[in-house]
């Protein structure tokens, strides 16, 4: 007795939208540009469009299509728009990133700067004298940074330790509690720590007794960062010059001292956070 094997598809348009293949509980956005090659072809009574086929391991269940090649078939997604894993639905691009379409999502050379709107397909270009590789005052963080939500950053490191007060304090990295390479892209660097001899409340939260500041920076390399907290240091450095960090002397510092208690970000919500507890603590989040 022979099997058969009945695979049921569902090709919708409308024309508000491109169309969509329906297989199962999946849903694939198609296109009339052929992304990928080979790519899969559907007629849909009016033109034919297309669903991108990708190699390697794909992220879930999906459509497997052989021609002596195994590939798997994901979102093909507009330009402007892409799948975060190739699969999942098609998100508009989002600041600081261009989106050629499929599932690509590809960071700005000059972050939010050269990308200040969503659903780019093309990457753009730095506006004249926008202050790369620095962190900014609020006056040049309006002119060139488009507004934000935090929901828009995601966390890259978040430390609150203090660590060891030997030879060598803030200059050296092995003393930092959070460390590595960032860049290119637009970061978001924030700290707070008790004071109890401040008169004001914290320029984040409002909550008396606490200092809090926040700064971003743009890069267009990729750089070092050390955000060590060492007897009175509590501050964040970039070593501009090289990738891996190298020493506080090589570094670019927000701009006052380490007891600055200023929000020079134009960033809505930023006291969710959350890092709420009497104690000192530095994050970096990178917009997404």
């Amino acid at each position: 007795m022979k099997r058969i094997c009945v695979i049921c598809f569902v090709l919708c348009a409308t024309a508000a939208r491109s169309s969509e293949l329906r297989i199962g509980d999946n849903v694939y956005q198609l296109d009339t540009q052929k992304r990928t090659t080979p790519a899969l072809g559907f007629y849909n009574g009016e033109k034919t469009v297309y669903g991108a086929l990708y190699t390697g391991a794909p992220p879930g269940k999906t459509l497997h299509v052989y021609n002596g090649n195994k590939y798997w078939m994901g979102q093909n997604c507009v330009a402007g728009a892409y799948s975060s894993d190739g699969l999942e639905i098609c998100r508009p691009c989002t600041i600081g990133h261009y989106c050629p379409g499929g599932r690509d999502k590809i960071t700005c050379t000059n972050g939010a700067f050269s990308c200040r709107e969503k659903n780019l397909n093309v990457e753009g270009v730095s506006p004249n004298g926008a202050p790369l590789n620095k962190f900014m005052n609020i006056d040049e963080v309006n002119e060139f940074m488009p507004a934000t939500d935090f929901s828009e950053w995601k966390e890259i490191s978040c430390c609150g330790n203090k660590v060891d007060d030997g030879t060598g304090g803030s200059a050296n990295i092995s003393r930092a509690c959070a460390h590595g390479t960032i860049g290119p892209g637009t970061y978001l660097f924030v700290a707070r720590y008790s004071l109890t001899t401040l008169t004001e409340p914290d320029s984040i939260s409002g909550i008396n007794g606490t200092n809090a500041n926040a700064f971003i920076a743009v890069f267009d390399h990729p750089v070092g960062y050390a955000s060590i907290h060492w007897n009175n240091v509590l501050q964040h450095f970039v070593d501009t010059e090289h990738a891996q960090y190298e020493a506080y002397t090589m570094s670019t510092t927000p701009l006052y001292a380490w007891q600055v208690n200023k929000n020079e970000t134009n960033v809505s919500n930023l006291t969710e956070w959350g890092i709420t507890e009497n104690s000192a603590w530095m994050c970096v989040f990178e917009l997404e």
